[in-house]
């Protein structure tokens, strides 16, 4: 009637059964159809880029998405799970490089454009079956049917709607301006994604003599400047000073050197050198000197002078600044501030330009040391070394670091909006709260300019068209705004696609073929060309809210009764990345922030801390270790490990650990309950007494049941799967398990009163049941495997998932009875620890258990028959006793917790230990009492309270002892002829019971019983006949004379040094 779980692979097998049957009963969509009218909860999918496989730290992603969104759909609510592929940008652009064997962007160029978008489109779905199935597999709901993709026309036409819309308010604009630029890639990148490429590097730091046009004291004279990027030193335009700092001119003998005074002594160093002059860097405004090279001189501006500069600081360097308006943000703004001219001797692909002489056509990066070499050469360098700093390469091209380089490129004016980025900001909840105002907070507040324009190929193309002749320009909203203006405009698509025929229709709003598309105008000169670039691809993440539903061309009604979202979550590297991107879009077009709840998760690394890499081999495939111990038990352990914003140490072992623990007491807990009810043929609904009419037990149990279901609620409303799985798998393990199941056994095969089994099923029925609900978002399928096994006769749902997630019934929460069984549940686990510590097995019985602890009220349920019973079962003592103070049961030592007391007292605690060690009974038990000891230490009174101090507990003679949070269980070791005899019955019945499943007798086979062994355990066995027969279910026992002489099946036992013969027979037999 009920299915039991077992087997070897009993997780995994029941996991691929559940998928199974959701596919065949269509559960899915069954859970989606019940909710059609429900209030909506919105989740926006992050969408990942499919030309890659998914690793692990991709499962931790989904989990946390999924277990959200399933428990607001088991809270009533219509919650839409629509799936996204990313599909443009660098991520796919410089995997078809790789493929093709080629890289950077002239190289594609030789390529061919047209051929090279055909592979980016075939390349962004070479692992979707690969993500689609492991989605499916670790159990995560999202409508993939239905996808979103970014480079369908549709989600292309409502991007290019929000950038019309950007130019209109005059927030798209094109500026010359210093970019991080990728010169192997001849693209700018953006703030987000410059961010996500840092990594620590070692660069040349060199020290240089620009020297004075005008000798000072008869002596040639020379600013010291320092940069860590030599290669910008022969576009040096300007010095920069600040006008406001002091300077000093150093005489070294043969030359003046001038640097900041603040920085002198570590510049110059151990140089001999005498101070002739200090004055304000104002002075030197003005001065001109030689150029380092005189390879060109700019021709729209003055050039090689000193000039003022507000950035200028003695944090580092010399307090000079070496100015190449073409490489730098600052240097760029005060040289044209100035009237500097413009130099920028690098190409865009990072080569040196032909006027650079002997270091034209090398890499920037390359000709660092040459020009070093010729500086040094010429007497022109004054210190070199090396150093250490952070420096951004290309995010997705790992091995190419990035230069800052002045280019005409598009911008997004987010600096317009960054007050109201902030203030739209705080309005979020971030689970950690921390990133609200750090890590994202700091993000905003150094906003700068999006720079939006990519001179890439694999994109959405910028929809901007500029005449020819006038420059005038054209920002394009929809395709219909097109063919308004050309009505074919897409002829040169269509032709290409005669040709090709497998040309995919999306493929006309993208590049080669997009750029074909010009128009003029009636009255107007010269025709309207678009600008060659295409954009960010975080903008087409971000813009998702919208762009998934082709807004404002169709379901308009729907996005905006689906925004904001009400909860997002992927990786901590995004509040550079899609966090930003969906924020900045959402703030400029709507003035309101796109979601309200997010949850960060941080990295994954491997099992010693390492980041993850397929090159170090570390990495860990998410396959491997479903197929190791099932999906169910990777969600559980990556979501009760640690705060899902903290970086993980992934161990494989420690899923299978979760597997053993509580997945492994999980389904030996419905085992027992199924093997009994089937005996029994127990159905859901059968008749029980009420529930005050109950043991306290299943009272407790049903309490607990109902609490748990309520604080479960509570954390996942203030999205904390993390409590929340752990406090599951608590109630699983140590509640249900170990307490209630391990003390009520007798009462399913046992109780001959049919009211108190009714009542102990339909208890444990419905804890069993509830766990199932609240597992489901975390172990989906478990879930459903539990909930249907419980339900063996269709008496239920088709599914876990198309159900409710119980309410409390508050009038069953007993919160008395709950501290008193929680103090219990404490004391019970101290006198299992002292039994072991003691080396006193659980079978001798001993005369009495003393327990003491912070919550006396609570403690005194011991006292209480039924309470107390369960106890000295539990633990197999005669007499159980609460006491206020331990002392007489066992010795009190007071220690010094040295990493509080140590900052504190320092040199004093030597002294503040011996006091602690000369405390008498008196002084001990006062401190128990009052929780804290004072202390007179030199003449002054020092009070010391618990968190101050370790506490020690050892036995007094004739006691074991276990101690911890205040609670203490002591164990009266003294043993008596009757207790020893009692013990040997009990050991008797274990190795009976031991034998009878080695024969696999069924547990409700009656046997006849037949016993040899020596006096004293035959004693006992006579003395407890009784018992042992109704615990083994015997009903005959024989005393057998000798060995040979055992009737049945007989058997060689051993209890403590004792030698016996066990022969058992079914009574029917």
């Amino acid at each position: 009637m009920y299915q039991e779980f077992s087997g070897e692979k009993r997780q995994q097998t029941l996991e691929d059964r559940v998928l199974e049957r959701w596919r065949e009963k269509g559960v899915f969509q069954a859970a989606v159809d019940r909710r059609a009218d429900a209030p909506r909860f919105t989740f926006y999918e992050g969408p990942p880029t499919a030309n890659g496989r998914p690793g692990i730290h991709h499962v931790l992603a989904r989990t946390l998405k999924d277990v959200i969104c399933r428990y607001r759909d088991l809270s009533g609510f219509n919650v839409e799970r629509k799936a996204g592929w990313d599909t443009h940008g660098l991520p796919v652009e410089v995997e078809v490089e790789k493929t093709l064997g080629i890289h950077g962007k002239e190289a594609i160029q030789q390529h061919g454009v047209e051929s090279f978008t055909k592979k980016c489109i075939e390349s962004v779905f070479t692992y979707t079956e690969e993500w689609e199935k492991l989605t499916d597999r670790i159990g995560y709901w999202l409508d993939l049917e239905h996808a979103y993709v970014t480079y369908h026309e549709s989600y292309v036409e409502s991007v290019w709607w929000a950038l019309a819309e950007l130019y209109k308010k005059d927030l798209l604009y094109r500026g010359h301006k210093v970019v991080w630029w990728w010169p192997q890639g001849g693209t700018a990148l953006s703030a987000a994604e410059v961010g996500l490429g840092y990594r620590e590097v070692q660069d040349p730091s060199v020290t240089v003599r620009f020297r004075l046009s005008e000798d000072v004291n008869g002596k040639p004279a020379s600013i010291l400047a320092w940069t860590t990027t030599p290669w910008t030193l022969p576009s040096n335009c300007a010095l920069a000073v600040g006008a406001a700092l002091d300077y000093v001119a150093a005489d070294l003998g043969d030359e003046i050197l001038i640097v900041a005074e603040a920085l002198a002594e570590k510049v110059l160093a151990d140089r001999e050198r005498t101070i002739v002059d200090t004055f304000k860097g104002a002075t030197l405004v003005g001065r001109s000197y030689t150029p380092l090279f005189d390879f060109k001189t700019p021709e729209d501006g003055s050039a090689h002078v000193v000039i003022a500069g507000d950035f200028v600081s003695t944090d580092s360097g010399t307090g000079i600044v070496h100015l190449a308006p073409g490489f730098g943000e600052d240097d760029t703004r005060v040289c044209r501030e100035e009237g500097v001219g413009f130099l920028q001797l690098v190409q865009p692909d990072g080569a040196m330009t032909a006027e650079c002489g002997a270091f034209a056509g090398m890499y920037v990066k390359d000709a660092d040391k040459h020009i070093i070499r010729d500086l040094d050469t010429r007497g022109l360098l004054f210190d070199r070394s090396q150093y250490t700093h952070d420096y951004p390469f290309c995010w997705r091209a790992q091995e190419d670091p990035l230069i800052q380089y002045a280019r005409k490129s598009w911008f997004i004016k987010t600096t317009s909006a960054k007050d109201r980025l902030m203030e739209l900001n705080r309005s979020v909840n971030w689970y950690p709260d921390n990133i609200k105002e750090g890590r994202f907070g700091d993000f905003l507040r150094n906003n700068v300019d999006w720079a939006l324009s990519r001179e890439r190929f694999w994109g959405t193309p910028l929809p901007i068209w500029i005449n020819d002749e006038t420059g005038t320009v054209d920002c394009i909203g929809s395709v219909q705004e097109i063919l308004d203006r050309n009505p074919d405009a897409f002829a040169p698509f269509e032709a290409a696609r005669k040709d090709d025929p497998s040309l995919s229709d999306h493929l006309r709003v993208h590049k080669p073929w997009i750029d074909d598309v010009t128009w003029t105008k009636d009255g107007e000169s010269g025709v309207y060309r678009r600008v060659k670039d295409v954009i960010d691809c975080w903008f087409d993440s971000g813009a998702m809210p919208f762009a998934q539903r082709h807004y404002p061309f169709e379901d308009r009604e729907l996005f905006e009764s689906s925004f904001p979202a009400d909860f997002i979550c992927e990786g901590l590297d995004q509040t550079r990345g899609w966090f930003y991107s969906l924020l900045a879009i959402g703030t400029l077009l709507f003035d309101e922030t796109p979601y309200k709840n997010v949850i960060v998760n941080g990295l994954v690394n491997d099992k010693h801390g390492k980041k993850m890499s397929k090159s170090v081999g570390n990495t860990v495939p998410p396959w491997e270790v479903i197929e190791a111990h099932g999906a169910d038990p990777l969600r559980w352990y990556l979501l009760a490990g640690s705060p899902p914003w903290l970086p993980k140490s992934f161990d494989t072992s420690s899923v299978g650990e979760v597997s053993r623990k509580v997945f492994g007491t999980l389904w030996p807990s419905y085992n027992f309950f199924a093997l009994y009810a089937g005996i029994d043929e127990w159905t859901p609904g059968s008749e029980a007494p009420p529930v005050a009419d109950r043991p306290a037990t299943d009272r407790w149990l049903l309490s607990r049941t109902h609490s748990l279901t309520r604080d479960f609620r509570d954390m996942m409303e203030n999205y904390d799967p993390m409590r929340a799985t752990r406090m599951l798998g608590r109630f699983i393990i140590d509640e249900l398990s170990n307490w209630y199941i391990r003390r009520n056994r007798a009462r399913f095969w046992k109780s001959t009163d049919a009211s108190d089994k009714a009542a102990a099923y339909d208890t444990l029925f419905h804890a069993l049941e509830t766990i199932a609900f609240l597992l489901a978002p975390i172990a989906p399928m478990s879930a459903d495997a539990l909930y249907l096994a419980l339900h063996p006769r269709d008496d239920g749902l088709e599914s876990v998932h198309l159900g409710d997630l119980p309410q409390p019934d508050e009038s069953l929460i007993d919160e008395v009875l709950e501290r008193r069984m929680a103090a219990i549940l404490e004391v019970v686990r101290l006198g299992r620890a002292a039994r072991e510590t003691a080396r006193i097995g659980v079978r001798r019985p001993l005369p009495r258990l003393v327990a003491s602890g912070p919550d006396r009220e609570a403690l005194d349920g011991l006292l209480e028959p039924e309470l107390g019973r369960e106890v000295k079962e539990e633990l197999n003592v005669k007499e159980l006793l609460v006491v206020d103070k331990s002392g007489e049961y066992c010795t009190v030592t007071l220690k010094p917790n040295l990493p509080v007391l140590g900052p504190r007292y320092g040199k004093k605690l030597g002294k503040i230990r011996a006091q602690l060690s000369s405390l008498g009974d008196e002084g001990i038990a006062a401190f128990e009492t009052d929780g804290s000891v004072t202390l007179e230490v030199d003449d002054a009174s020092i009070t010391l309270g618990s968190d101050d101090l370790l506490v020690e507990r050892s036995g007094r003679e004739g006691f074991a002892v276990a101690a911890d949070g205040g609670y203490m269980a002591a164990l009266d070791t003294t043993l008596t002829p009757e207790l020893i005899s009692e013990g040997l019955a009990r050991e008797v019945i274990n190795r009976v019971q031991t034998q009878r499943k080695q024969m696999d007798l069924d547990v409700t086979t009656r046997i006849r019983l037949a016993i040899h062994g020596p006096s004293e355990v035959l004693d006992a066995v006579r003395t407890f006949e009784e018992r042992i027969g109704n615990e083994v279910l015997a009903v005959e026992l024989m005393i057998s004379d000798t060995a040979d002489g055992v009737p049945g099946d007989a058997r060689d036992a051993k209890v403590d040094d004792h030698d016996l013969k066990i022969g058992i027979a079914p009574a029917d037999g």
